[in-house]
């Protein structure tokens, strides 16, 4: 299923995770579904460096030539932004999708990790019921299909580049899922500080600020 990405999220395959970050991959801010995981993050560009050079210390690729096209390696930083390559004609990923706040294997967009109980959280999202862990599933596979669609078109295509930026802002078309991870992680943040507010001490300052914060989403 979807790994949330917040601000400069390092995704790589569950079996890189396990080999390579043994002592991380248990912990509970290592997010994953099973295929794909969240190893680290980074707040700015500075500590992105910072990621990377450990990833390449560790023997790990990040981009892969082949036929004069690049594919995505053992690694992969993804940007809460919405910066998204992994799908362009230039460079490649069989393992990774990229879209907005979300990643995702687009083998396996449910995952392989599936929850058992519901409310629950998963990839770093959080799913109040079974019905809402089931729409992620169907936005996933409606961002496959265009992506699938608009791949299938640039091999068709010499000038496909030309409107490849699109990729960079979002979809190559409208899906009726388009804001579903976004308003899943406004909940998510929302579920968040109502829980800490539950935990916090009654009558706080701190209290009070979260309340209020909490009836303006």
């Amino acid at each position: 299923m979807a790994i949330r990405i917040e601000c400069y999220t390092l995704i790589i395959p569950v079996d890189i995770g396990k080999r390579y970050f043994p002592e991380d991959y248990p912990n509970e801010w290592c997010w994953n579904d099973g295929a794909i995981c969240r190893i680290m993050g980074a707040m700015n560009p500075l500590d992105v460096r910072s990621m990377v050079e450990t990833c390449l210390k560790l023997g790990l690729i990040r981009y892969k030539g082949y036929g004069g096209k690049i594919r995505i390696g053992d690694f992969y930083v993804a940007s809460q932004f919405g910066w998204d390559d992994t799908n362009m004609q230039d460079k490649e990923s069989d393992w990774l999708r990229v879209y907005q706040s979300v990643a995702w294997n687009p083998s396996y967009p449910l995952g392989l990790d599936l929850p058992d109980k519901f409310p629950c959280y998963h990839g770093g999202f959080y799913y109040k019921s079974e019905e809402i862990w089931q729409q992620s599933g169907l936005a996933l596979s409606a961002f496959n299909k265009v992506l699938d669609e608009y791949r299938n078109e640039c091999l068709k295509k010499t000038d496909c580049l030309e409107d490849s930026e699109s990729l960079f802002s979002g979809l190559p078309r409208p899906t009726p899922y388009d804001d579903f991870f976004i308003d899943l992680e406004r909940e998510t943040f929302k579920h968040q500080l109502e829980e800490h507010t539950a935990r916090s001490s009654s009558g706080s300052i701190m209290n009070e600020s979260l309340r209020k914060l909490l009836s303006s989403l």
